[in-house]
């Protein structure tokens, strides 16, 4: 798996886990830390099953849906695209 096929996850300095995505590449799956004490989202915790589309909706509501938002997010960051994979790979808080 490339560098670009793994977003990670941080809570205030904390590794929680990673974002991964392989052929299925519009439902990336999120693998918790086994090591974190803090959690990411009450939507993906590590002590319980949750749904395919769960890491997916979470990327996805850390970015703006409107497509010049996107647009603008993505000349002021170089991205690739306006996916939100994309987006969230090079932008920081």
């Amino acid at each position: 798996m490339s560098a670009r096929d793994v977003l990670h996850a941080w809570v205030c300095g904390e590794y929680v886990g990673r974002f991964e995505r392989d052929s299925d590449v519009e439902n990336p799956r999120f693998v918790n830390s086994p090591a974190a004490q803090a959690v990411l989202s009450q939507s993906l915790r590590p002590d319980r099953q949750f749904g395919r589309y769960a890491p997916r909706n979470f990327l996805d509501a850390l970015i703006p849906e409107r497509a010049s938002a996107r647009e603008s997010i993505q000349r002021s960051t170089r991205a690739r695209s306006t996916s939100t994979w994309d987006l969230r790979q090079l932008t920081r808080h």
